[in-house]
């Protein structure tokens, strides 16, 4: 048996592709900057929102009613005929001290504290209760509130919309 040993030989050339370990480690590191970069804007968004546009302190007193009666596939509705609302909304700066204090005057159970302008999260936490925001101004738009701060509360079938002049 003759056993026979070959020996090839001949250029090298670098490895032109990246190492597949490495560009995985960049995508991921890039991956987590953009999220925590993103993370932080959603973070800052939630502490402190956009402020309502076109919301302004109230310097006299307003009054209106809103009907929330509708019409779907031919039929009035009105759900307050249906339904009551338990407590008011209260919708106000809270970066007022003046609005702040207004706010505060109203128990807790039956009364719903909407920001228009504020953190809700720092305030939730410093008065140890729910606070909500209007985002995008749904609640000022639909009950047509110019001035704050403002309760919205049940009348029977329809909703008392009050700006009050502090």
């Amino acid at each position: 048996m003759i056993l026979a040993l070959i020996t090839v030989s001949g250029l090298t050339f670098p490895v032109l592709e990246p190492d597949p370990i490495a560009s995985m480690q960049a995508q991921t590191e890039k991956f987590i900057e953009q999220h925590k970069a993103d993370g932080a804007a959603l973070e800052e968004f939630l502490e402190n929102p956009t402020p309502v546009e076109g919301i302004e302190k109230a310097s006299v007193g307003k009054t209106h009613r809103y009907d929330p009666t509708f019409t779907h596939e031919g039929q009035t509705i009105n759900p307050l005929d249906e339904i009551s609302i338990p407590g008011a909304l209260l919708l106000f700066d809270s970066t007022d001290p003046e609005q702040l204090a207004w706010a505060k005057k109203f128990p807790e159970k039956d009364f719903i504290w909407i920001l228009v302008k504020g953190s809700p999260l720092a305030l939730s936490s410093q008065e140890n209760r729910e606070v909500y925001f209007d985002q995008w101004g749904l609640f000022t738009e639909r009950f047509g509130i110019k001035n704050v701060p403002a309760k919205v509360s049940q009348q029977g079938n329809r909703l008392l919309v009050e700006e009050v002049s502090l």
